[in-house]
């Protein structure tokens, strides 16, 4: 089984109680660790590369889906790329050495990188990495368009900016942004250390051989909701097997209890997300 680790770490939050409990309260750091991990493993359900986890979220409880980011569309940053002027959003922790891990998140149709630095600044925050947001053109992202130039000129121009430099870029996205993800990570393995995407496939892509010249491939994590109404569980299983295939170390992670929207437990969901990549 692969990735037994960071599944763990998936799970802990369920143990939280277990960890206070007084027969454990008096052990070492380490030792309360090792417990939590064992057990986590063993309530996990596993099948091959893929996992079911439960972080008890909340979306499926609203009556209405609404969100508006924290962060105001005039933050956007913009550069030149091939004499047209391009954006994006960042966020960077304060007091931060010069070199730190980047978390390249890609929104959804219809958003701006606005609502993934306000999604993933907390995260970022508490793990000391920057957070760069592309804007996609018209709000979207085609996977039919090769646009992996304009994406790395805006993190490049994010660390320029800020004085920083980066060897560990970790690539995420949501929904449309997951679907330009996974196409960047058959397009362009070297690149990334390693790739997670929420509630978004690519089956329409399986049948398309993979060529790569990649002496080590990222590894890729598809998360995705048991209730999504958009894209299903078999469309996961079908892009999983697909990157498996080309030698990508995947997984897919069922959300249980979970749907399409993101926006109402992005703190949890990234959570998982970060410890999936960066294999806390």
């Amino acid at each position: 089984m692969r990735h037994q680790l960071w599944c763990a770490a998936l799970t802990l939050p369920q143990l939280a109680p277990l960890r206070r409990a007084p027969v454990l309260r008096n052990l070492p750091n380490m030792i309360i660790r090792i417990v939590a991990i064992s057990l986590a493993l063993l309530s996990s359900s596993v099948m091959g590369s893929e996992y079911k986890i439960d972080l008890k979220l909340n979306d499926l409880k609203l009556s209405k889906f609404e969100y508006v980011p924290a962060v105001n569309e005039r933050e956007r940053i913009n550069f030149r790329y091939r004499d047209e002027v391009k954006s994006y959003f960042v966020h960077v922790p304060k007091s931060t050495p010069k070199e730190m891990p980047v978390v390249v998140a890609l929104h959804g149709a219809g958003r701006s990188g606005s609502s993934m630095v306000d999604a993933w600044r907390k995260c970022s925050d508490k793990h000391g990495f920057m957070v760069v947001a592309p804007n996609g053109v018209g709000n979207n992202w085609d996977v039919a368009i090769d646009d992996s130039g304009f994406i790395n000129e805006a993190m490049k121009d994010a660390l320029n900016k800020f004085g920083k430099s980066s060897k560990k870029i970790y690539l995420f996205g949501h929904s449309n942004g997951a679907r330009k993800a996974i196409s960047l990570a058959a397009l362009y393995p070297n690149e990334y250390t390693a790739i997670a995407v929420h509630a978004g496939t690519l089956p329409e892509l399986t049948k398309s051989a993979i060529n790569h010249q990649a002496s080590a491939l990222p590894r890729v994590g598809i998360f995705l909701g048991d209730r999504d109404h958009i894209f299903s569980v078999e469309s996961a299983r079908e892009t999983t097997a697909w990157l498996e295939k080309y030698g990508y170390p995947t997984s897919l992670i069922i959300m249980q209890n979970h749907s399409h929207w993101y926006y109402e437990d992005f703190d949890r969901i990234n959570a998982s997300v970060w410890a999936f990549m960066s294999r806390i």
